[in-house]
């Protein structure tokens, strides 16, 4: 007796037991998922070490910033400066002032300008200032001449202003967040009831933190829920309600313990690693189907219903092992990435799939023991689909092997059009309030990346001496040569401001020249400010560092990262130490690093694979037979990637993570049935057995998840989980074509060729050369 025919024996003998033992571990386990919490804050993407988002809080609370709320207010057609426009505006300064956990408030009404009075500067609010006689034509020129304003504050094309509140958030953050949000969303619905001509939008970091937050609870509570019941729905009307009943409870299960066991642990989920329990619901759906594929057409055989299960174990034992295995090579090689998102995806999933190995073989074993025979269903598509995809093979192999081969080499030729890309402004689809804003401001700003650059000062001196200020302006200036540069802010604008007004020159744009007249003017300047304004925004309390600000037309991550380079080789040269920050370039920064990062681990994921499967079939050949299904359909979705989105980010290396597996899953199946098959058959007979037993199974997943995503692709608003759909869709049916019709064609035009070379050969000699080695009846 074989191992595998022992030890489904076994499993069939004891199964009572090892039933209560899982189920009895799974609720244990699952009792910790009242422990679970969610993380909303983007700092998830880092490690908590990342000198990224050390840099990036060090300058938060050096100049006495935090995360940021948006209000964008838009008008009609109108780019004009009114009074009713100026009232609007106050009064949005005003409610966004009561809002929660807001620190300061900056908009048009709110900013300051400094006017002359004898022996001092007088500074004014806007909105005050418009109020006055002849103020309102005041204001209006001064947006055009004042760089703080017009792209900032105010959009370029002047029809719509920016309301910013700079916001400490506490923890637990998801429930700081929601309360601040909830409470805009209110303030948003006040002022368009109060003003109808106008447009309210909501941004700003604080903003998309609460989408993460949203698409979390949207993917909860609709998304994954949908997909279940669709995948519910194909499995009953192909299999049969007893197996559907048995893998639900496997997957229910094996979720509830797998989120059990991290409620228990001390992390927090985010949007990307509840993505793990998507790829634990898929594997175990897959096994079970597997399982109960073979179940359904050994009872179709008459097969008495305790040899079917016998069966359904043995044949199955082992690709599930296997393919459980290779997933998690492919899992363990994504750790590689460094990003916690990405890191604690791979665990989960490491985890529910080991779970889901056990449950997806004892659960639908005790199922199917309680349950009677069940015939398989007389309006299943499936059956004639696979027995269709068979003729087509048997007889035409040689022109299907140069049909995939065409269309493999033109996907290679394709794929190098991709570029490693991410932009953090499109991580929400279209019809979601928070892109329309983005889009919206986005359309009307012409800057939309920001790079903040901390300069502290050179041998202890402060910002006040001529060697900083002069470097500072020197930078400006090469800055702006970039044709990509919008605008820049530094220190230096607000004392060349304050000179101007301070000499009675309202249009000098000279500097001193000196420490002393420097200081004065930056003392003049911090008198004159009104309450709730500070010169620490962007200066140290102690004068020794600073904060310049570059504003950019939209730049790629690549040009992100080539620009911080020439900033620092250009302070370097100045001999003067900075920091680079900001979410565009930490984000680029991390998005370089994950993608590439997957991309090596992807290669070693698929070479160590390749080997093991060597090493499991003992075999050279039937190890780059198992490569070749596994591959082909990632060539083909590249490709075809390159011409629709050409756009490789941190989303299309998890969705890739998932669908490896899947993909690894029916191929492995296929493989291990043909080799079990082609032990005692010829290659026709092998090839058609394995149809029988394994294609419409791989038909049935493949339908499946198929279906599930275009319900993550249709009904997600999170960009990152609606790639993940487009790729489950375009990946699974190449990978349907790929092991229905390409691996079974290449099998059988090379088993075809050696076996007409035998066929030349004395009968002695033919029987010595179909007769399998040693080593392949061992494996």
């Amino acid at each position: 007796m074989s191992f595998s025919k022992h030890v489904s024996e076994w499993i069939y003998r004891y199964i009572k037991p090892l039933f209560f033992v899982i189920v009895l571990s799974g609720v244990t386990a699952f009792s910790g998922v009242i422990h679970i919490e969610f993380n909303s804050d983007f700092r998830a993407f880092f490690p908590k070490e990342s000198p990224l988002i050390t840099t990036f809080d060090d300058i938060l609370e050096q100049y006495e910033q935090g995360e940021t709320l948006v209000l964008y207010l838009k008008q009609s057609n109108n780019k004009v400066i009114t009074p009713n426009y100026i009232n609007t505006i106050q009064s949005a300064d005003a409610l966004v002032n009561t809002l929660p956990y807001v620190r300061y408030v900056r908009s048009l009404t709110s900013f300051q300008k400094p006017f002359p009075e004898e022996d001092f500067i007088n500074n004014k609010f806007l909105g005050d200032w418009a109020q006055e006689a002849g103020g309102l034509k005041g204001v209006n020129d001064y947006i055009e001449i004042q760089a703080q304003l017009r792209g900032r504050l105010i959009a370029d094309n002047g029809t719509g202003v920016i309301v910013l509140a700079q916001v400490d958030l506490p923890e637990p953050r998801y429930q700081s967040v929601t309360e601040l949000m909830n409470a805009a969303e209110e303030i948003a619905i006040k002022l368009k009831q109060q003003h109808p001509d106008l447009d309210v939008y909501l941004g700003g970091t604080a903003a998309f933190d609460h989408g993460l937050l949203t698409e979390f609870y949207h993917f909860s509570l609709l998304t994954f829920p949908l997909a279940v019941f669709l995948v519910s729905f194909i499995v009953a009307w192909i299999f049969s309600p007893y197996i559907l009943v048995a893998g639900l409870t496997a997957c229910g299960l094996t979720i509830a313990a797998t989120a059990g066991i991290f409620g228990w642990l001390p992390v927090t989920l985010d949007q990307t690693a509840v993505m793990g329990t998507l790829l634990v619901f898929i594997l175990t759906v897959v096994d079970c189907m597997h399982f109960g594929g073979t179940y359904m057409v050994e009872i179709a055989k008459s097969t008495p219903k305790e040899e079917a299960i016998k069966e359904a174990i043995r044949v199955n034992l082992a690709p599930i092992f296997f393919t459980t295995l290779t997933t998690s090579v492919g899992l363990i090689t994504l750790l590689v990435t460094g990003s916690p998102p990405f890191v604690l995806f791979a665990k989960i999933a490491l985890v529910g799939i080991t779970i889901g190995y056990f449950s997806s073989i004892i659960i639908p074993t005790m199922f199917l023991q309680w349950a009677g025979p069940q015939a398989q269903s007389k309006i299943s598509p499936i059956p004639p689909l696979v027995s269709f995809t068979k003729r087509i093979v048997a007889r035409r192999p040689k022109q299907i092997l140069a049909v995939f081969t065409a269309f493999i080499l033109l996907s290679a030729a394709l794929i190098p059009l991709n570029k490693v890309d991410e932009d953090i402004h499109n991580y929400f689809m279209a019809d979601t309030d928070l892109d329309k804003a983005i889009e919206t401001i986005q359309d009307d700003f012409t800057s939309d990346n920001q790079l903040t650059i901390d300069v502290m000062s050179r041998d202890g001196q402060s910002i006040n001496s001529p060697a900083m200020f002069l470097a500072i302006e020197q930078f400006e200036h090469w800055i702006k040569l970039k044709p990509f540069v919008v605008s820049t802010f530094t220190i230096n604008d607000i004392i060349r401001e304050t000179k101007g007004v301070w000499d009675n020159q309202s249009n000098s744009t000279k500097l001193p020249q000196t420490r002393e007249e420097y200081s004065q003017l930056l003392t003049v300047f911090e008198l004159s400010l009104l309450a709730g304004q500070s010169s620490s925004e962007f200066i140290s309390q102690d004068r020794s560092q600073t904060l310049l600000t570059v504003f950019m037309e939209d730049r790629s991550n690549q040009a992100l990262l080539l620009l911080q380079d020439e900033i620092q080789l250009w302070w370097d040269q100045q001999n003067i130490e900075i920091k680079i920050s900001g979410r565009d370039i930490i984000f680029a920064e991390l998005s370089e690093k994950t993608v590439y990062g997957s991309m090596i681990g992807a290669g070693i994921a698929m070479l160590l694979i390749t080997l093991f499967m060597i090493l499991a079939f003992r075999s050279v050949k039937w190890g780059l037979f198992s490569l070749i299904p596994n591959v082909t359909p990632f060539l083909f979705l590249f490709g075809l990637w390159a011409l629709l989105y050409g756009e490789i980010n941190q989303a299309t290396c998890m969705a890739f993570s998932i669908v490896l597996g899947i993909v690894m899953d029916d191929s492995i199946h296929y493989i291990m049935k043909f080799r079990d098959a082609k032990s005692t058959m010829s290659t026709e007979d092998a090839i058609n057995k394995t149809f029988d037993y394994v294609g419409w199974a791989i038909s049935a997943t493949s339908l499946s998840f198929i279906a599930t995503g275009v319900i993550l692709f249709s009904t997600s608003t999170f960009v990152p989980n609606a790639i993940l759909g487009a790729f489950l869709v375009v990946c699974l049916f190449f990978a349907w074509l790929s092991d229905m019709f390409f691996l079974p064609a290449l099998l059988a035009v090379y088993y075809g060729r050696k076996e007409s070379k035998l066929s030349s050969k004395n009968p002695a000699e033919r029987i010595k050369s179909l007769a399998p080695s040693t080593k392949e009846r061992a494996a």
